[in-house]
């Protein structure tokens, strides 16, 4: 996205153009048309179109040179490969990523320069793919989106988070898969509660949020109601039986912000779908690997905890309605559930799990259910078992 454009007023071949936040100098016999021409084509495309300010060929230099200088004290600095179309991740730019109070920067460890500056308020999500245990995308509300890899990406991925939410992004989401794809609307931009019609013809009255999760919901139900009392189920031979249901809870966690549904969801709509929900997270929490002739193989639990990672931030975004927050602990084997998932071996689950645990704990609404939030935390609390997986958490054991 071209944030602007601008002339330089002491060399009149010379046009700025600010990407990413920062000025890239071109020099043409022909910047007035060139000019004209990128206005053309943003007014087309619906890009506001901004005028930059005027400056001299040395203002420019001087600039480029102090960039990112005035963005505070680092609260991280990790050296990473930055891949592109035409570089893999292998052969891909060495750059310093830089996250301060306020942005992210990256910085050419060559030169000490920053060549891109962006603001955490602008960052969509945070997705730590599973196909990479090196990579980690920076998606960004202009559509656009930066990947890097390197040896500490949970590191990296854990500081741009804190530094988001310091900084009033409460939007910004984390997740394994990229949201392309699987919104309608752009990134950013929220479903009209109050006006759904332009969506109707696609969604029906419910709206966009409403469907998601009653599809969410009839997919789980259809998942445990072949077995309920048994996780063996949900394997065959050639894998986990529950694709349909990872993947309707991706399109779920992209079409609703982790600020979460409607929080005057009907509660019909919310009971019908976190009971199933629910019942299958406890069916994937079930599946542990052991050294007895039928237990679950590594490879079983390491898929049933992957599927129940993007299943778990749904249930995040559905507990913080009213009712929500009301039914949850409800479900049949909820704590069971929690107790197992907070005990997973893969990090990014018991993330999830704690994220889930923490609203039940502290009513994400106002004005608060104190009632609701004292009994959730007598029930989710007193389990010996829960108590010590979150202190082993907390002082970071295995």
């Amino acid at each position: 996205t071209i944030e602007a454009c601008g002339f330089l007023t002491d060399d009149p071949t010379g046009l700025t153009v600010k990407v990413h936040g920062r000025y890239r100098l071109f020099l043409t016999g022909r910047r007035s048309d060139l000019a004209a021409e990128i206005k053309r084509n943003a007014e087309a495309t619906g890009v506001e179109f901004k005028v930059g300010t005027g400056v001299t060929k040395q203002q420019h230099l001087t600039d480029r040179a102090n960039l990112g200088k005035d963005q505070g004290e680092p609260i991280a600095s990790i050296d990473v490969i930055k891949p592109s179309p035409r570089r893999p991740a292998s052969t891909g730019s060495r750059r310093t990523v830089v996250v301060t109070q306020s942005s992210l920067l990256e910085v050419d460890p060559v030169t000490g320069l920053c060549v891109s500056l962006r603001p955490l308020t602008h960052v969509y999500a945070i997705v730590r793919p599973w196909s990479s245990p090196s990579s980690l995308t920076v998606e960004y509300l202009d559509g656009s989106s930066r990947s890097y890899s390197c040896r500490v990406r949970d590191d990296l991925g854990s500081s741009l988070l804190d530094a988001c939410l310091t900084a009033g992004n409460s939007d910004v989401a984390v997740t394994d898969a990229v949201s392309d794809g699987l919104r309608l609307t752009p990134r950013g931009v929220k479903e009209a509660r109050e006006n759904k019609s332009g969506l109707k013809a696609f969604f029906g009255s419910d709206g966009v949020e409403v469907w998601h999760l009653k599809r969410l919901g009839k997919l789980c139900l259809a998942r445990v109601s072949c077995s309920p009392s048994s996780s063996s189920s949900l394997f065959s031979p050639s894998g986990l039986c529950v694709p349909e249901c990872a993947a309707a809870a991706r399109a779920f966690n992209a079409n609703v912000t982790p600020e979460g549904v409607d929080p005057a969801l009907d509660k019909r709509v919310v009971k019908d779908a976190l009971a199933p929900v629910v019942a299958l997270l406890k069916a994937l929490a079930d599946v542990r690997a052991g050294d007895a002739a039928d237990a679950y193989s590594p490879k079983q639990q390491e898929e049933a905890e992957r599927a129940a990672a993007a299943i778990l931030q749904s249930a995040y975004r559905v507990c913080k309605c009213v009712f929500g927050f009301q039914i949850f602990l409800e479900c049949p084997g909820c704590v069971d559930a929690f107790a197992g998932l907070l005990d997973a071996r893969e990090e990014f689950v018991r993330f999830w799990a704690v994220r889930v645990l923490q609203v039940m704990v502290e009513c994400p609404f106002s004005p608060r259910n104190k009632e609701q939030e004292f009994v959730n935390k007598q029930v989710l609390l007193a389990p010996p078992n829960i108590r010590r997986t979150l202190v082993g958490i907390i002082v970071g054991e295995d």
